[in-house]
């Protein structure tokens, strides 16, 4: 997909997916498989998308090595009106993901076994 089709494409599916999402990065689709841990290695917000989403696609491409594990999560937050996008990996062993997080300086990771935060 070219980038410009990326930035339409991901623009349209976080707006009719505010609650939140975590789409594979190679692929653009939601995630099929709800097992282990999404930590972020990003921490994008913003109130306009498109800015947000060309940061994440350059983001990304710092991590071309490890695009088959890499995934594109976020969220909007009705209260201060804000979009929040995260570059994301998933790790299916808990301590490896607390450590992971650690590194990247994350206050949480999300359980997607169970659906709940937790937070570091």
């Amino acid at each position: 997909m070219k980038t410009q089709q990326t930035i339409k494409h991901l623009k349209n599916f976080i707006k009719t997916n505010k609650d939140g999402f975590t789409l594979k990065y190679s692929t653009l689709k939601p995630i099929k498989e709800f097992k282990g841990y999404c930590v972020s290695i990003t921490n994008l917000k913003g109130i306009s998308l498109k800015p947000l989403i060309k940061q994440i696609l350059i983001t990304a491409k710092s991590f071309k090595q490890i695009h088959k594990n890499l995934y594109v999560g976020g969220w909007f937050n009705n209260e201060n009106k804000t979009f929040y996008l995260d570059l994301t990996l998933i790790i299916d062993n808990e301590q490896t993901a607390r450590q992971t997080a650690q590194l990247f300086n994350q206050i949480a990771i999300f359980n997607l076994n169970t659906f709940q935060e937790i937070k570091l």
